[in-house]
């Protein structure tokens, strides 16, 4: 989460009861068109309602495509109030 050191996955997770993964890219414009709306819910449902709620993004590789970069990566965990697979990791 913006910039967090990493942690692990069981850490992150435990005693969430529901979990999103979400594969996205940043190069892709419809991924960033689904930023806006997805992160009004997380935030309704976790902020707002207490829900025991995570999502975890996750930079896909698609063929014929560009691999994700640093910049894009980053520029699109700063739109993310939930955790991300570190590009080194994925």
């Amino acid at each position: 989460k913006n910039g967090a050191a990493e942690v692990g996955t069981k850490a992150v997770l435990k005693g969430k009861s529901h979990v999103g993964i979400l594969f996205g890219a940043a190069w892709s414009g419809s991924c960033k068109q689904f930023m806006d709306p997805l992160v009004k819910v997380y935030k309704k449902l976790v902020e707002e309602k207490g829900k025991s709620f995570e999502i975890v993004y996750v930079p896909a590789t698609v063929p014929g495509r560009p691999p994700e970069d640093d910049k894009s990566f980053k520029e699109l965990l700063e739109l993310m109030p939930w955790m991300a697979v570190p590009l080194h990791r994925k």
